[in-house]
């Protein structure tokens, strides 16, 4: 049996087994295309779609074609292949496909589907679809692909909220990773996080359902969106335990997402909020027709008035007719790019407001569209919920701009939920110290709350001082010193240790952690690594197996990024070292602004304000530098099998720091290890974030395990 996986990374397998795919992305893009359309394609189409003149696309597509055979037609048995004179096909019957399994499920009456078929056809889908296959050189097909995701997303979501309603009354634990993956698909849609936050309070999570509420509330409050069923979730969970709506036992179709596949319900349309007089302006500028067309039509569906140019000539004549808002700037365009047309517009007072769109995700074009005063920066191929979310977000920001000092009444429905309430503990206190390392570095750590121990080995930039005040971090101070003696310092080379040094190497962060310990006298401890101190906390386990309770391992990798780059990407990290050395000190913040969106996209302003001056003051160009190049040495892979403590590892599936595969593969490599997948980008888990309290959740249930095993030691304190 042949089996065709679109949905996540291309796969083919026959009989079970995993089949080499041919090397070449046209090659598998081309077998991607015939699957997904399902009907025959003329030759002159997809030459025009996959190659270019020069590449000689006839012979080109002969070629992938005879590849194409070889993978996937039958032995000894019918041609799936069909390459006619004037067309090409893919013939179907007998094999399988996931995204085709999808879309005929979503399709159908979903009353009517049996819930294992449900459940079979959610766990088959392993992502987006064609994931990774990108041809930035290639348009069209980029914008079909881009649309056919679209698609899979609202026949996934539909299959989704059928599955959720089916298991809410009688199964909500096994119903909860599916309501968290439908808010995951659309976080933006005020439906599924509501229903998310119902299930939750019946199960008794509701710290983790109001975290949710306010997350939402400011997303759909920051976009310009309605609250909808969301503010009555919010509503219940402020109203006290008597007088809250017992759980009925069948589904609650109040809060159930309509199914998508039959309707656009789950990408929200035009509200009254959007058609007012004062309707926004935006202006698409793009060298791909296609490509704009389609956004225009989205983003005109939404509420917007949608110009688009091909040219940044004709976008200047769009102007002269009309102003804009805002324009959408693709950077790859012939004859006149777009840093050079952002060059021409005039972004302050009275002139539009400028975000880029393109395939270019280096961070030297990061930096340089913000030093154009650029307001933001999205890379190709892109979810048109999350480009509609930035654009509102970024209009809003133009107002508040315009009218600082003007306070609008507060809509009711936009009042964030509070945690339910309870007795507040005053806020931990901190003592600094210093101790000396055995090379006479000297290392500055704190000590903060009552209790237990918890060391928190140093990770990427801190500051002991700073980070208490900083909202990027000092939720994290708080609540590991609730109930515990939290433990943190700074690394050599950054923050109040020392930062004139001679070695900085993992075994020299190492010796740091010895002395830290030794000089808050800590015996036997749990240990909390984030990011590469995940990779100091493994090293010391295996050093020390009595010494270390558990681990709990966040954002980690035991491969630094020298190890698991490929070429592209070494280039592009010996760019962004470059910049370190000539933008990390000076006085704008736009080289720092780039490095903040990878640590936390999703922050607020003044969260990326505050690590943008965190970064400054911390250490110096040289040593960032020096830092970056020791965490791309590290290499601790063979050390995994040696743990032997029980460990936790956490990391967050859209990780742009530290990708999410390398959190999995550190969690696999340790025997015993439980791997917890938590929903978000920020490598920084902010405190707005339902990720946080996921996270807070699993670390408190874990951590408490080894205090009732008596594993530490009282008279340590």
């Amino acid at each position: 049996m042949l089996t065709i996986q679109l949905l996540g990374e291309m796969t083919v397998l026959r009989d079970g087994e995993a089949l080499p795919l041919p090397p070449s992305r046209k090659t598998r893009a081309l077998l991607g295309y015939l699957v997904a359309t399902g009907r025959p394609q003329r030759r002159e189409k997809l030459c025009t779609m996959l190659w270019e003149v020069p590449d000689d696309p006839r012979g080109a597509l002969r070629w992938s074609l005879s590849k194409l055979r070889g993978l996937v037609d039958e032995p000894n048995g019918p041609a799936r292949i069909l390459a006619e004179r004037e067309t090409v096909s893919y013939v179907p019957e007998g094999a399988r496909c996931d995204l085709r399994t999808l879309r005929e499920t979503a399709t159908r009456p979903l009353e009517s589907v049996g819930i294992e078929t449900l459940r079979t056809v959610v766990d088959n889908i392993e992502g987006d679809f064609l994931s990774g296959l990108e041809l930035p050189g290639q348009p069209d097909f980029q914008a079909w692909c881009l649309a056919e995701r679209e698609d899979a997303r609202r026949h996934h979501a539909a299959v989704l909220d059928a599955l959720v309603s089916r298991l809410a009354a009688t199964a909500p634990e096994e119903a909860l990773p599916h309501a968290r993956r439908l808010v995951e698909l659309d976080s933006f849609a005020a439906r599924p996080r509501a229903a998310l936050v119902a299930l939750l309070a019946r199960l008794g999570r509701r710290e983790e359902a109001a975290q949710h509420c306010e997350t939402g509330t400011r997303l759909l409050q920051e976009a310009g969106l309605p609250l909808g069923p969301l503010a009555a979730a919010a509503r219940d969970l402020r109203a006290p335990p008597s007088s809250r709506h017992t759980a009925a036992p069948q589904t609650d179709t109040a809060t159930r997402l309509p199914v998508a596949a039959a309707n656009a319900s789950a990408l929200p349309g035009p509200t009254s909020r959007d058609l007012r007089e004062d309707v926004k302006r935006l202006i698409i500028v793009d060298d791909e027709p296609e490509l704009g067309r389609m956004v225009a039509e989205y983003l005109g569906g939404h509420g917007f008035a949608v110009r688009t140019a091909t040219s940044g000539q004709a976008m200047r004549r769009l102007l002269a007719e009309e102003p804009a808002d805002l324009v959408i700037l693709d950077v790859n365009m012939p004859s006149e790019d777009g840093f050079s047309v952002a060059r021409s517009l005039r972004t302050g007072a009275g002139g539009p407001k400028i975000l880029f769109l393109t395939a270019a995700s280096e961070v030297v074009d990061r930096v340089v569209g913000l030093e154009l005063g650029a307001e933001d920066y999205v890379t190709k191929p892109f979810d048109l919920r999350e480009l509609r979310a930035r654009i509102r977000i970024i209009l809003r920001r133009a107002e508040a701009e315009k009218a600082p000092a003007t306070a609008a009444r507060p809509d009711p429905q936009m009042i964030p939920v509070q945690p339910p309430t309870e007795e507040v503990a005053p806020p931990p206190q901190q003592e600094i110290r210093f101790c000396l390392a055995t090379d006479g570095v000297r290392i500055a750590y704190a000590t903060s709350g009552e209790g237990p121990p918890l060391l928190k080995p140093a990770n990427w930039l801190t500051h002991l001082e700073f980070d208490w005040e900083s909202p990027v971090w000092r939720h994290w101070m708080r609540e590991l010193s609730r109930g515990r003696r939290l433990v943190r310092y700074d690394e050599r080379g950054n923050g109040l240790s020392d930062r004139q040094i001679e070695e900085l190497s993992l075994e020299a962060c190492q010796r740091d952690m010895e002395a830290v310990i030794a000089a808050a006298d800590l015996t036997r401890f749990p240990v909390l690594g984030i990011s590469q101190g995940c990779a100091c906390a493994v090293a010391h386990a295996v050093e020390h197996p009595g010494q270390i309770s558990r681990l709990i391992l966040y954002g980690g990798y035991a491969r630094g990024w020298t190890h698991r780059s490929s070429p592209a990407q070494l280039a592009t990290r010996q760019a962004l070292i470059t910049l370190m050395r000539h933008g990390w000190g000076a006085d704008s913040p736009a080289f720092r602004q780039a490095f903040t969106s990878l640590f936390i996209p999703d922050g607020t302003i003044e969260q990326a304000r505050w690590f943008n001056e965190l970064q400054r003051m911390t250490t110096s160009p040289e040593n960032a530098i020096r830092i970056q190049e020791m965490f791309g040495a590290i290499q601790i892979e063979a050390l995994l099998p040696q743990v032997t403590v029980p460990t936790l590892v956490l990391h967050c599936t859209g990780d742009e720091v530290v990708p999410f595969e390398e959190g999995r593969r550190l969690a696999m490599g340790i025997p015993g290890a439980r791997f917890v997948p938590l929903e978000g980008r920020n490598h920084i888990l902010l405190e707005d974030e339902p990720a946080w309290g996921r996270f807070l959740g699993e670390v408190r249930a874990f951590l408490a395990e080894d205090d009732a095993s008596g594993s530490w030691d009282y008279s340590a304190l």
